[in-house]
Order: C-alpha cells, then structure tokens, then sequence
C-alpha cells in the first residue's frame, strides 16, 4: 500500500507518465525487491544522481571516468560497451547490486553506505581519504530524498506536505482498488 502511494506521489510530482518513466518505476521496484533494498532508496539515489534522466553524463568527482545513466555507473569499474550504460533495465540493476553491498559492507548504515556509493568504499576506508564536500552534500540531498519518498512528515521539498496531502486526497477520490 505505502509503496502504491509513493508511485502515485511520484507520477503527480515529478509527471512521470512516459513510457520510460514506467519502465524505470517497474525495474526499480523489481529489483529492489530482488536484491531486498528498499526501493524509495533507490529511487531517492536516482533523483540526486540523475534527476530520472536515462541519458545523464557527468565527470566523476576524482576526475577520472565518467558516470553515466540514471545511477550514474562510474566507467572506471566496468568493461561494458557504452551502450549498455544507457539501458534502464542494466543501469539499474548494476546500480542497485552496487548499492546492497555498500549497504552490506557498511552493516546497514546508510549514511555510510551513500557514502561508499558516491565517493567509493577504497577512497573512504582503505586511503582514508577525507570526505569532499560534494560527497557530504550528496549524503544529505540523497536522505532528504529518501525522507520525502519515504512519506515522512517533514518540509524538505517547498510545500511538500501540501503535495502528498493533495495526492491522498486525489487518490481516496480517483483510484480504486490499490
């Protein structure tokens, strides 16, 4: 049920009516139940990281590679042809397999294992490596993300609490049977 009401919230949100919006929404929530991550993560790691742009590109913050796709994979650590970078379906499935065993080697704590997903597990426990400010701020957005997914009562979006009381409403009203 919650999770139904996240899908409504975000098809409202963020307009998420294509037919790749339903597709990432579909394999996120495959997936995660496949590999036991929670899905709101998920989708909070996509919205920080790509905004739900399947064909996002952007430097990695060491400087070398690039990160691509929705959970934006880090080329240094894959021999995949380019194309496979911007399949939803491999994206988000190397994504979420990424993110359960950050959250494994991190024992469950997910300020840690967003950390090990965005600055990398070596960089921050085998050189001890200080945390760039990029990768603090990225933590917090990626948890306000999670929070707001997540349902929870607290204004990380401007007017957030209006949105998700107005989708509740629109749903009692709309949708049947959920």
């Amino acid at each position: 049920m919650k999770y139904k009401i996240l899908f409504i919230l975000l098809f409202i949100e963020f307009n998420l009516f294509s037919e790749s919006s339903i597709q990432i929404n579909n394999e996120v929530i495959r997936l995660s139940f496949k590999y036991k991550v929670n899905p709101n993560l998920v989708f909070a790691i996509i919205e920080c990281e790509s905004t739900f742009n399947e064909r996002a590109i952007s430097k990695n913050i060491s400087g070398s590679g690039m990160s691509i796709g929705l959970m934006q994979l880090n080329t240094c650590n894959r021999n995949w042809p380019l194309c496979d970078y911007f399949n939803v379906s491999k994206n988000i499935e190397e994504g979420v397999k990424t993110l359960k065993e950050c959250l494994e080697l991190s024992k469950g704590d997910i300020d840690k294992a967003l950390i090990y997903y965005n600055f990398g597990y070596g960089n921050y426990e085998m050189k001890k490596r200080p945390l760039p400010q990029i990768t603090i701020n990225y933590v917090k957005k990626v948890k306000s993300y999670y929070i707001y997914y997540m349902g929870k009562k607290q204004d990380i979006l401007s007017g957030s609490e209006c949105r998700i009381i107005k989708v509740l409403t629109w749903r009692k009203n709309n949708v049947k049977n959920i």
